[in-house]
């Protein structure tokens, strides 16, 4: 997937509400996280961008899906299930970013964004883009990325 792909996975987004954990997240003063703190809160958990599904299933029915493995790798699909899944690494940059790299680029070319978590709403700021978009993060990975 290109880097305008991965940019779309994220870019297209909207609230999701469903019957799955969400992630509530904010600092212990009760502000948003940010930095650092906010991309190890997407360790282990998902990003989900698009129209929840018609039901509580585990079918993602056209959502973009983006599952941050603790160990620096993940998986992505963009669409319906029937889309193939993209296997990408991640890691946090010295400026706190979190950046995706798929499999046919370098580390220089990751593509990193800025986030800030408020809630279970994560909102991520591309220096390289000058976008700025906002997807839900839900807790583990529950679509089985």
């Amino acid at each position: 997937m290109s880097k305008a792909g991965i940019v779309s996975l994220v870019a297209a987004a909207t609230l999701l509400h469903t019957g799955h954990a969400q992630a509530e997240t904010t600092a212990p003063d009760g502000q948003p996280l940010t930095g650092r703190a906010a991309a190890e809160r997407m360790i282990g958990n998902t990003l989900i961008a698009s129209d929840p599904p018609a039901s509580e299933s585990k079918q993602s029915h056209g959502m973009d899906l983006l599952y941050f493995a603790p160990d620096g790798t993940g998986r992505m699909r963009a669409g319906t299930p029937q889309k193939d899944e993209e296997s990408i690494k991640w890691l946090i940059d010295e400026q706190g970013r979190v950046c995706l790299i798929t499999h046919h680029e370098a580390p220089a070319d990751a593509i990193c964004a800025a986030a800030t978590i408020t809630g279970n709403h994560v909102a991520l700021q591309y220096d390289s883009h000058n976008e700025k978009m906002t997807v839900t993060l839900v807790d583990g990975n529950p679509y089985g990325l």
